[in-house]
């Protein structure tokens, strides 16, 4: 699929442009946004060649955007600090680097390193598991192919200078499934995405269903976690088990092995992928109780042999269980952030008030649904 304007709201670029003629004093050259998404089921597979099933949520980030004739980089966020830099500056894990990423990425599509005014909006909430940076850097390239007259890439070719920028700009090895569902996904559906060949279907939400995305209220820093630990622990498993990716590697594999900590990680993986595929099949035949069970044995797969969930995120999952929810787990890499819960739409509102009420410090995201 090719991306093809940097805007589709008129009313969201007239309100950019005016915000950012107010701090910059001038109209923008481009005015772009990129949204969030929340996983339902296939985390930490994507990286590993595998299987996921997210959805883009409502939540998203605004971006204006003028070009400079010197090498100066202006940058103003309601949600992080302003900042400025020069493009020969070091990259110092400002968001500002972020920039400085697209830039480099867009240089063989004919882009060219000049200076910057960049204006940020974004409702996302950062750390959360909802793909805020992924929403920035496609964002960011969107409003740069606009304001350099640049032939709009693809949806892959744009997910791939996304994960770069991530990668060699900000030290996190993240996957594929991020870029790629931010760039591609359409609103209401899910998007089952193979993270190896990049093959993508649209699958139908449950009928008379909705999907809660839900802020435990704890906070993570994936670049300062131990997400590229697993990362390791992985290739290392996958290196084991004498396979290229672990998206190659079967259970029967983990039998002649002792259950350590890069089997443990290969388990999930193995299984998560495995849970991918019926939950497709539960979103065809729409079958959400299944759906809402195979949620939560990933959780706890999440919880056991992935050990990436917290104290916070359980808490939240085991109340919107007890209060009714079909399935819940985390979605994100974990350690913080956000859950994702199936419920009945005659309930929801119920079972989300229950949840909150016993988590203080949570709060309400965004629903999904048909």
């Amino acid at each position: 699929m090719v991306w093809h304007t940097p805007m589709t709201d008129p009313l969201l670029s007239d309100h950019m442009a005016m915000s950012f003629k107010h701090y910059f004093g001038k109209e923008p050259m481009a005015v772009a946004n990129a949204h969030g998404r929340a996983n339902l089921i296939g985390e930490h597979t994507d990286y590993n060649d595998g299987l996921v099933l997210p959805c883009l949520i409502s939540n998203q980030t605004e971006i204006a955007i003028a070009i400079r004739n010197d090498e100066q980089v202006y940058g103003i966020s309601n949600q992080f600090a302003s900042g400025q830099k020069t493009l020969r500056d070091a990259l110092n894990r400002h968001w500002l680097d972020f920039v400085i990423g697209a830039l480099h990425q867009l240089l063989p599509h004919g882009g060219r390193f000049q200076g910057l005014e960049v204006l940020v909006k974004s409702n996302i909430p950062s750390g959360a598991g909802v793909s805020s940076s992924a929403a920035l850097v496609i964002a960011l390239l969107r409003a740069l192919v606009a304001a350099q007259k640049l032939t709009c890439p693809t949806d892959e070719q744009l997910a791939g200078m996304a994960q770069r920028i991530e990668h060699e700009f900000i030290g996190t090895q993240c996957g594929i499934m991020d870029p790629m569902v931010v760039a591609a996904a359409s609103f209401g559906c899910c998007m089952m995405l193979d993270c190896r060949s990049l093959e993508y279907e649209f699958l139908p939400l449950p009928v008379d269903h909705v999907v809660a995305i839900i802020h435990s209220g704890s906070v993570r820093k994936l670049s300062n976690s131990v997400y590229n630990q697993r990362r390791a622990e992985c290739a290392s498993a996958a290196k084991i088990l004498g396979v290229d990716t672990l998206r190659n590697a079967t259970e029967d594999m983990l039998l002649e092995f002792a259950s350590n900590n890069e089997m443990r990680r290969a388990k999930h993986v193995i299984s998560e992928n495995a849970r991918v595929k019926r939950a497709a099949e539960c979103l065809v035949r729409n079958d959400p109780a299944s759906l809402g069970n195979l949620m939560d044995e990933s959780h706890n797969s999440l919880l056991n042999d992935y050990e990436v969930s917290s104290q916070e995120l359980d808490q939240l999952v085991g109340s919107l269980r007890s209060a009714g929810a079909l399935g819940a787990r985390l979605t994100g890499a974990g350690f913080g952030g956000c859950v994702v819960a199936l419920c009945e739409k005659a309930s929801f509102d119920a079972v989300i008030s229950h949840a909150l009420l016993r988590n203080p410090d949570s709060y309400l995201i965004d629903l999904i649904h048909n």
